[in-house]
């Protein structure tokens, strides 16, 4: 199908020329949903030509590849009710790129003296990003360590996936450092609330370890790292940082102290350098100390 441009407005032919410097890729489509124009970055992206993509309606493009469910969706019943969509996430597999997930953004603009409707259709890849926070996950999830942030503003809390199978609270949690201070053990809470007020004061915190009971009543060991930032005048507005299940090391050192303590063997640690870290009883008793 062959597109008429000469109805296109002076106005209309700027913004091509706009659009064709974005670096996001874009599409223009008509009222029927046929390309008029897209810009370099999306011929780049999905491995098409002008010959192939212009005049061509966006479901026939590259054989078929954007016959995706979720894009007829936007397009013909989303987008017909709205004049602005927003970060519509699609996933899709390209014979020639493979498996990407995009963000869509679409804007339907009609033009009242000419009677025509366009719409203008951006695509942001965020496979990568995608991909990174996967391998970020599984990172977390096999060193024990989650990410964590509490909003000093809006009173709320952020945190991985991670943190919240080592908190033990469902994924949608968003509570406040009030309400995650009643998920630490009470002995331990003067402790976390100092730490905070380092952060802020001091700009960080480091190894804090602590006790988190879990509401199905189960206690874990953890140690967090922090860093607090104020804005420009000077007052909190964000503290976040790690958290580090770290119960399975704790039991093995209570364990190594039970051990060394009672060992009927006089045993003492000392470093390289010959100087004496610990003695057990045994020792003492021996060497009358």
């Amino acid at each position: 199908m062959t597109i008429d441009k000469r109805g296109i407005s002076s106005q209309q032919i700027d913004a091509e020329s706009i659009i064709a410097t974005v670096r996001e890729p874009m599409l223009v489509l008509d009222a029927d949903l046929h390309v008029i124009f897209a810009n370099r970055s999306f011929y780049h992206s999905f491995h098409v030509d002008e010959q192939e993509t212009e005049g061509q309606r966006i479901y026939d493009l590259g054989n078929g590849q954007w016959d995706i469910p979720a894009l007829r969706q936007l397009l013909e019943e989303l987008l017909p009710q709205n004049t602005v969509f927003n970060d519509f996430e699609v996933e899709h597999v390209f014979s020639e790129i493979g498996q990407r997930t995009m963000l869509l953004n679409a804007r339907r603009i009609y033009k009242e003296h000419e009677k025509t409707q366009f719409i203008l259709l951006a695509i942001e890849d965020i496979t990568g990003r995608e991909q990174a926070e996967v391998s970020l996950a599984e990172a977390q999830h096999i060193g024990h360590m989650g990410s964590w942030e509490f909003d000093v503003i809006q009173n709320t809390g952020r945190f991985s996936d991670e943190s919240y199978r080592i908190v033990g609270v469902a994924n949608d949690y968003t509570g406040s450092f009030k309400s995650f201070l009643r998920l630490v053990h009470p002995a331990d809470r003067e402790l976390v609330k100092q730490a905070s007020r380092k952060a802020f004061s001091a700009g960080n915190f480091s190894n804090v370890q602590y006790r988190i009971i879990r509401p199905d009543g189960s206690v874990r060991f953890v140690q967090t790292n922090g860093k607090g930032q104020r804005d420009e005048s000077g007052q909190p507005y964000r503290v976040f940082g790690t958290i580090q299940d770290i119960t399975e090391r704790k039991q093995a050192e209570e364990k190594f102290q039970t051990v060394f303590h009672n060992s009927n063997d006089a045993i003492f640690i000392h470093d390289l350098n010959g100087n004496i870290l610990d003695a057990n009883n045994k020792t003492l008793e021996i060497f009358g100390y």
